[in-house]
């Protein structure tokens, strides 16, 4: 087993020294797209006070985040917009791995490109490198692992996915990559503990600050032993006995695994996109007496929660998600706000009802309303049936609300971008 995991660890070293991406996919254009618009938004979030409040107290610096007028270092600039990414939920999800791709990669990649002249076309080579290898790792310690439920994906992979990328664009070599890819997995870290509270979301924060700092220190001259990952006391080893050696390696260069990851419709987790589709599909009224929802065990498992303390665990709550759906229908692309305390909400909860159905897959649900069931298979935003490129537009639009929004479809798509980050900063700021 240990030449195999040397075996796909020295595969993705080389498809990180020798890809270069010659037509980036549109998909790529649009997840990137996806992202400017989930942090822009985010930026806003009270919570992402909390964590400059607390950076600031420490240190300062010279950059600011997106969407942010704080001047603050490098590092934590991509944690700060890493976390506005993610803090809604509205981002994107790889099903497989159920992690969520593009931020810390994305959020890690922006940092350098204010340091430094980075194309359009670059960075999403670099993106397209980054989430790639961060799928891969995820496939490897988490395709064939039934135990490992309790880890919070992203803060395990994301930071692969970030050295992978940096890698590209600081032209490392492949002792470097080693170097970085070895130290990283000393960093991995997060489980689903954390869901419903604040720093349910900001695990992928830590992923993309802890793979920019890796690089900086590998770039410095520190070394680590890539047995950190595959050795027997190594990462891999740790999580899984059967690592998808086979599957991880399948493909690599010409079938692009992290082209399955789908943006997000709805400023929820996964678990609702089923459910709340079907309610717009039947466009309900509040004339019921009571809904039994059938969902997936993973589904069930990190939703059915019905006491809530606070909007953390309204996020994660079905009951809640669905009430707020029924009473005002628009809920489902409105994120959740502080004040999730209403009378309506409530009472509609009662009547909800979530049932664990281990015949069903996560994007499927069965909803009985009245005595009567409905099905609906293929929930938007899932693998299969995911969001179009004018889908994820229209989203940019509505949830930045910025002016000239069609002005920065359009340069993205049209033109040949040449300083990414001066791009932001002139037409997001």
């Amino acid at each position: 087993m240990m030449k195999d995991l040397e075996l796909v660890i020295n595969e993705l070293i080389e498809f990180i020294l020798l890809n270069h991406v010659e037509s980036i996919p549109e998909y790529y254009y649009d997840v990137f797209l996806n992202y400017l618009g989930v942090t822009y938004l985010g930026s806003k979030n009270s919570d992402i006070d909390v964590v400059i409040n607390s950076l600031l107290d420490d240190h300062s610096g010279i950059y600011s985040p997106i969407g942010r007028k704080e001047k603050m270092s490098l590092s934590d600039v991509a944690l700060i917009d890493c976390y506005a990414s993610a803090i809604y939920a509205y981002d994107d999800i790889h099903f497989e791995t159920t992690s969520h791709p593009t931020g810390p990669v994305m959020s890690a990649l922006l940092a350098i490109a204010r340091t430094q002249s980075i194309s359009l076309k670059k960075i999403l080579t670099a993106l397209c490198i980054g989430m790639e290898v961060e799928c891969r790792m995820g496939v490897l310690l988490f395709s064939n692992n039934n135990t490992y439920k309790g880890y919070y994906t992203t803060g395990i992979i994301g930071g692969f996915g970030v050295v992978a990328a940096l890698s590209y664009v600081l032209e490392f070599n492949k002792e470097q990559i080693s170097n970085a890819l070895g130290l990283v997995s000393c960093y991995a870290s997060g489980n689903r503990g954390s869901h419903g509270s604040m720093a349910g979301s900001f695990i992928p924060a830590i992923a993309c600050k802890n793979g920019l700092d890796v690089c900086n220190l590998v770039k410095h001259g520190m070394t680590c032993s890539i047995n950190a990952l595959i050795g027997t006391n190594g990462l891999v080893n740790q999580i899984t006995t059967k690592p998808n050696v086979n599957e991880a390696r399948q493909g690599l260069g010409e079938i692009y695994i992290s082209m399955n990851t789908s943006c997000k419709p709805y400023p929820y987790g996964f678990i609702s996109f089923a459910s709340i589709a079907l309610l717009k599909q039947l466009s309900i009224s509040e004339m019921f007496d009571s809904i039994e929802v059938e969902v997936f065990s993973c589904v069930y498992e990190l939703g059915c929660k019905k006491e809530l303390n606070n909007k953390y665990d309204a996020i994660v709550s079905l009951p809640y998600i669905l009430s707020r759906v029924i009473v005002v229908p628009d809920n489902a692309y409105c994120p959740i706000t502080d004040d999730i305390v209403s009378e309506e909400i409530t009472k509609m909860m009662e009547k909800i009802s979530i049932i664990e159905n281990q015949t069903l897959n996560d994007d499927e649900v069965y909803m009985t309303i009245n005595k009567k069931r409905h099905h609906l298979k293929d929930a938007p935003g899932s693998i299969n049936n995911p969001m179009s490129h004018n889908d994820i537009l229209n989203k940019f639009k509505v949830i930045t609300n910025i002016q000239i929004s069609n002005q920065i479809i359009y340069k993205i798509y049209n033109e040949d971008i040449n300083d990414i980050y001066a791009f932001i900063k002139e037409y997001m700021s």
